[in-house]
């Protein structure tokens, strides 16, 4: 049987290929050379039943990079694509932790969260209708079904999804996170449980109480530097995976986990503080104003920007791809330095260019 794969609330990812996988935007579909005559129609209506009618541009399907649109998919392939689009779609979000002044311009605009790299399969019929399945605990399957003449029953968004305008889906990020993902190793798995814990701590559910993000995005660290469940542990693990052996250390007395005086660099004390935090909130303690705010910003944006960046430089250093620290735009010129190298390398070792001048 024919499937396909959506991923409705996508930031528009142009034509590009993550890991095996090949995204083709919403409003390509109606020309696209990769989608069978035979599954058109289906395709457009469904699609069309998914797209959110606003400006931003949003959805996209997904189809094995070397097959057409309907080919059936492999289910285990399914969930490290979702958790791949997830990077791509946070790793671009603008910095929360920042003075208002020094705000990007349009940032409300620009943030993106777990609701849109939500992914969806559908079997491919005749067009006329589809059903959806949602819940955990409750499961409730709704089919719904048009004449031939008019256009299937649209199906609602998440309440809370974000429209980013001005948001941008980071293939790079995205695609270097599939492939690390996909690698049957220690490394993929800490990674896939990780992405899991970051859907929670960046989801834009209000179900999802900040309480329940702190305690989410600590675990996520934890599992990401894999550093098993230690205070102090955590604290160094992250200091050496986001510092520089440069960063200045500041003595320190009295910090939970640590036994005396201690040194920390700036990073090293910020993890220590969401520990603190955590452990508080857990335990049931009364929990002082101060403590949830951290360098003048709440420890709420402090996550979103603080989990965006250990997320990068995880997949650029274990992608030995320094630019991928980078934000989207910050790539632009440092990528476009790097091509003659690779030219000259491939030339060197006889490889040949000739899809180099394709992509170009």
């Amino acid at each position: 049987m024919a499937e396909l794969l959506v991923a409705p609330y996508l930031p528009n990812p142009g034509m590009t290929v993550v890991g095996s996988w090949q995204l083709m935007p919403f409003g390509s579909i109606g020309d696209a050379d990769g989608i069978p005559v035979e599954l058109r129609r289906a395709v457009c209506r469904l699609v069309d039943a998914y797209q959110v009618d606003d400006i931003a541009g949003l959805g996209a399907i997904a189809f094995p990079a070397d097959a057409q649109v309907g080919v059936p998919l492999a289910k285990d392939t399914i969930r490290p694509l979702a958790r791949a689009l997830l990077a791509g779609v946070i790793a671009d979000n603008p910095p929360m932790c920042v003075r208002e002044e020094d705000a990007p311009a349009n940032a409300g605009h620009m943030v993106a969260t777990a609701e849109n790299a939500a992914v969806w399969g559908h079997p491919l019929l005749d067009g006329d209708s589809y059903a959806t399945e949602t819940g955990v605990l409750a499961r409730v399957a709704d089919l719904r079904h048009s004449r031939p003449d008019e256009p299937l029953p649209k199906i609602h968004p998440p309440i809370e999804l974000p429209k980013p305008l001005f948001g941008h889906f980071d293939a790079e990020v995205a695609d270097a996170t599939h492939r690390l993902l996909t690698g049957r190793n220690t490394m993929a798995r800490r990674l896939s449980r990780a992405l899991d814990w970051y859907a929670v701590t960046l989801s834009n559910a209000e179900a999802v109480t900040v309480d329940v993000r702190i305690g989410a995005a600590r675990t996520a660290l934890e599992v990401l530097t894999g550093s098993g469940d230690e205070t102090k542990k955590l604290v160094r693990h992250y200091g050496m995976m986001v510092g520089t052996e440069e960063a200045p250390k500041t003595t320190f007395d009295d910090v939970p986990g640590f036994k005396g005086p201690v040194q920390l660099t700036p990073d090293e004390l910020w993890m220590a503080r969401l520990c603190e935090l955590r452990n508080a909130i857990v335990h049931g303690d009364e929990i002082d104003d101060e403590l949830w705010h951290h360098d003048g910003h709440h420890q709420l944006d402090q996550v979103h920007d603080r989990l965006i960046m250990a997320l990068k430089v995880q997949v650029a250093d274990a992608s030995d791809d320094g630019l991928l620290r980078l934000r989207l735009g910050d790539r632009v010129f440092p990528r476009l330095d790097e091509r003659p190298v690779e030219v000259a390398r491939r030339e060197e070792e006889g490889i040949d260019s000739t899809q180099d001048r394709a992509d170009d």
